[in-house]
C-alpha cells in the first residue's frame, strides 16, 4: 500500500503526516483498528519529534491525536484511546488544536456508552469548531452531539442528528453522510419510533453502501436493517442481512464488528429452530468482543439468555448485577425475559418517545405491578405493537400476559394461543417453549 511505500521510503514527517490523514479520509472505516494503528503512530511520532512545530503543524498534531486515539478504541485498547486524549489536552492546546481533541474525547465517551460525560466536550468542540472556521468538524461534532444527547432522551439530539445529515449533503461531505445513514436510523430505532417512518432512509443508505462497495457502511446499515426486521417478526430477512453485515465486516479484518454482527446470526438462527448454528457462531472470541460493544451488550445477554432456558437464572442474575452497577446494557426490547427486560426498561428507555416505547413503558410495568387486570393491559399493548407492525414483540407481550393470567388463577389458553400463532406466522421457534405449554406448566405448580 502507499504508505508502506512511503515509510519504506522515508518520506518527510509532515508529508507522511498528510498521506495518513489523506488515507484516514479514503479508507473510512474499512480498515481495522489493528492494521492502521502502526501508520496512526508513526505520522503522529514523526511530527511530535520536529523541532520547529508551527501553529499548523500542532493542528495537524491535534487531528492524529484524535486519529490515533480512534484506531486504538477499534483495536479493543479504550483506556490507551482515553489517555492520549487525556494527556494532549492537559497541554492546554490552542482552540484550533483543542477541537479535534474535545471531539474525539467526546465520540470515544459515547461509543463507550457513557454518553453523559460525552456532551460536555462535544459541546465544546462544536462551539470552538464554528469560532475557528473549520466547518468539516464543526458539523462532525453536531452529528456526535445529537447521539449523546439522543441516547440521554433529549429532545434536542434528533434535531442535531437531522441538522448534520443537512450539512452533510450540502457539503458532499461523503463520510459524514455515511454516518448519518447509519446513525441516525439506529437512533430512530432505539427511540421507538414507527418503523416505515426508518426504513426509507436505511433503504436510501444500504443502496448507496452497496453501490460504493463500502464494506464499513454495509455491515452497520444492515444490521440496523436486521434488527428491525427482528422486531417485525421477519427472521428470515433479518438473518440474511445479518449474514451480510457479518461478510462485510469480515472483508475489511474488523473483528470486534463481525463478532458483534455473529451476535446477531446467533439469535436469528435460535428463533428459526437452529441452536447448532447459534452456538457456531458463539465462541470466546465473538462472546469477549461482543462484550465491549456497548450497542450489543443487550443482544449477547437475550442469546446466553434464550440458550440457558430454562436454567436461565445465573444470567439473569448477571445482567442485573451489571446493571445495578450503572453498566448500559443497551436496547432491553431485544431482552425476552419478563423480569430482566422489566428491570431493564426504565433505565434504558424510560424517557424515549415513539410508539414502541410508550408500549414497552406499558409492558414492562404490567409485569413489575401485576394486579387482577395487568394481563389484560398487556394484552392492549400486545394489540397495539401488532397494528404497527411489531410481531415479534407483540407475540411475547402475549406469552407474557398469558403466564400472568394463569399465576393469578386465570385462564391464560386464549392468550397464549394467540401468542403460538403470531410465532408462527412469523415462522419463529418460540425461544422459552410454546406458551401454551408455559401456562401449562403454571398452572401445574399453583397451590390448590
Amino acid at each position: 500500500m502507499a504508505l508502506e511505500q512511503a515509510r519504506k521510503l522515508g518520506v518527510a514527517a509532515r508529508t507522511f503526516a498528510t498521506l495518513v490523514e489523506e488515507y484516514r479520509d479514503i479508507s473510512f472505516g474499512n480498515v481495522s483498528g489493528e492494521a492502521a494503528y502502526p501508520h496512526a503512530r508513526d505520522a503522529l511520532d514523526g511530527l511530535l519529534a520536529l523541532s520547529d512545530l508551527d501553529a499548523d503543524d500542532l493542528r495537524q498534531v491535534a487531528r492524529l491525536q484524535g486519529i490515533t486515539a480512534s484506531v486504538l478504541f477499534h483495536a479493543q485498547r479504550p483506556a490507551e484511546a482515553r489517555a492520549l486524549l487525556e494527556e494532549a489536552l492537559a497541554t492546554d492546546p490552542a482552540p484550533a488544536a483543542r477541537a479535534p481533541l474535545l471531539a474525539t474525547l467526546g465520540w470515544l465517551e459515547w461509543r463507550l456508552g457513557r454518553a453523559e460525560a460525552a456532551v460536555a466536550p462535544l459541546e465544546e468542540a462544536v462551539a470552538l469548531a464554528g469560532q475557528i472556521g473549520d466547518q468539516r468538524l464543526h458539523r462532525t461534532s453536531i452529528h456526535d452531539l445529537g447521539i449523546a444527547l439522543s441516547w440521554l432522551s433529549d429532545e434536542r439530539g434528533p434535531k442535531l442528528l437531522e441538522q448534520s445529515f443537512e450539512l452533510a449533503r450540502e457539503a458532499g461531505d461523503v463520510n459524514l453522510l455515511t454516518r448519518c445513514y447509519i446513525n441516525l436510523p439506529s437512533v430512530r430505532i432505539g427511540n421507538g419510533d414507527a418503523w416505515q417512518e426508518i426504513t426509507p432512509v436505511m433503504d436510501e443508505g444500504l443502496d448507496r453502501a452497496r453501490r460504493r462497495v463500502d464494506p464499513m457502511a454495509i455491515s452497520w446499515i444492515a444490521a440496523n436493517y436486521a434488527e428491525l426486521f427482528w422486531y417485525r417478526g421477519r427472521v428470515h430477512d433479518a438473518l440474511d442481512l445479518y449474514v451480510e453485515s457479518v461478510e462485510a465486516a469480515a472483508r475489511i479484518g474488523d473483528r470486534e464488528l463481525e463478532g458483534t454482527r455473529r451476535v446477531g446470526i446467533a439469535a436469528m438462527s435460535l428463533l428459526l429452530g437452529d441452536r447448532a448454528r447459534a452456538e457456531g457462531h458463539l465462541d470466546d472470541e465473538t462472546r469477549r468482543l461482543t462484550a465491549a460493544e456497548t450497542q450489543t451488550k443487550a443482544y449477547l445477554a437475550t442469546v446466553e439468555l434464550w440458550l440457558a432456558w430454562p436454567a436461565v437464572e445465573p444470567v439473569i442474575d448477571a445482567v442485573l448485577e451489571r446493571e445495578r452497577d450503572g453498566e448500559i446494557m443497551g436496547n432491553p426490547d431485544v431482552i425476552g425475559l419478563p423480569i430482566a427486560r422489566a428491570a431493564l426498561v426504565e433505565r434504558a428507555i424510560g424517557k424515549a418517545t415513539g410508539p414502541r416505547a410508550r408500549l414497552s413503558r406499558a409492558w414492562a410495568a404490567g409485569l413489575v405491578d401485576a394486579d387482577a387486570g395487568s394481563d389484560a393491559r398487556i394484552v392492549g399493548v400486545a394489540g397495539e405493537l401488532e397494528t404497527l407492525g411489531y410481531l415479534m414483540h407483540a407475540a411475547d407481550a402475549l406469552a407474557d400476559a398469558a403466564i400472568v393470567a394463569a399465576r393469578q388463577g386465570r385462564d391464560g389458553l386464549a392468550i397464549a394461543e394467540r401468542a403460538r400463532a403470531l410465532y408462527a406466522g412469523s415462522s419463529i421457534v418460540p425461544p422459552f417453549g410454546d406458551p401454551v405449554e408455559a401456562i401449562a406448566d403454571v398452572a401445574a405448580v399453583r397451590p390448590a
